[in-house]
């Protein structure tokens, strides 16, 4: 199913790059952005003997890269983020500068959508996963427990996303965590 929509993703570039006007070159930097993702996840899946990971990366990073500057020209702000934070998935887990794209993109979300918005929950949640991977748990948790807040916010706190993130919080490190900050805020 990816490898068909990769296919037909790349077949529509080729008819959008001929294209003018501001909403063809809008379309061409959603479809960059959406065939960046898929090949994201085709990176997931290990690639095959037609698409290996590694050339789905690179071919992913041109093509993400492309997006934000489109869209950027187009002062589309609010895909920008959504670009950045599709760049930051890219890199290596925990890096300087996936954190530093990941606080880039947040940064342009809150501008544009306001803290709570369904793209600062997705961004919230990667700066969780950021700081789980380095085993940073005390600045994992803040992030989590602001996730959950926009999360529950936006879709309630039954949606499959919300449970996701209570299901996070509700792990030992993080409930100790939890119980810790609580105790300390009891103090202050």
């Amino acid at each position: 199913m990816v490898q068909q929509y990769i296919k037909h993703a790349r077949n529509c570039l080729n008819l959008r790059h001929k294209a003018k006007g501001d909403d063809q070159k809008f379309k061409l930097a959603s479809i960059l952005r959406s065939l960046s993702h898929a090949l994201r996840n085709w990176i997931d899946y290990g690639g095959d003997k037609t698409l290996s990971a590694q050339d789905a990366k690179t071919e992913s990073m041109k093509h993400i890269e492309e997006a934000i500057k489109l869209f950027t020209k187009l002062k589309a702000k609010g895909n920008v983020a959504k670009c950045i934070m599709t760049k930051s998935s890219l890199l290596e887990a925990g890096s300087e500068e996936k954190e530093k794209l990941l606080r880039k993109a947040l940064e342009m979300c809150d501008e544009v959508y306001g803290e709570v918005s369904r793209l600062s929950g997705m961004l919230l949640w990667c700066m969780y996963v950021l700081f789980h991977t380095r085993k940073d748990f005390y600045e994992a948790y803040k992030w989590l427990e602001k996730c959950s807040q926009v999360r529950t916010k936006m879709s309630g706190e039954h949606h499959p996303h919300t449970q996701m993130v209570y299901e996070q919080l509700n792990r030992s490190i993080y409930r100790e965590i939890a119980r810790k900050t609580k105790e300390a805020e009891q103090k202050s």
